[in-house]
């Protein structure tokens, strides 16, 4: 199935990387299993035309939050199992 990708809002007053990091908790929540995202540098700051700045402080949160897990030459993998409810200051414009 087809899915429509979200894309950034670059006149936002969110920062770039949170508009990231949200778009990707989406996509991680709404994968099943062998569905999930793979999460490359690369392959994010090609997919939304941005630097690596804003794509390193997206996964890194990730990380902090509980939805990846990271692994020094090997990649960023989606935590399996993920059933996780997001507060309200995470949400794409909180605090």
């Amino acid at each position: 199935m087809d899915q429509i990708r979200q894309t950034i809002d670059r006149n936002s007053t969110v920062r770039l990387y949170s508009q990231i990091k949200q778009i990707l908790v989406g996509e991680l929540r709404n994968a099943n299993g062998s569905d999930a995202p793979v999460l490359t540098e690369a392959g994010l700051i090609k997919r939304f035309h941005v630097s690596r700045a804003p794509v390193r402080q997206a996964l890194a949160e990730l990380v902090e939050s509980g939805y990846v897990v990271r692994h020094r030459a090997k990649g960023t993998f989606p935590v399996q199992g993920l059933n996780v409810h997001l507060p309200p200051a995470m949400e794409l414009g909180g605090g």
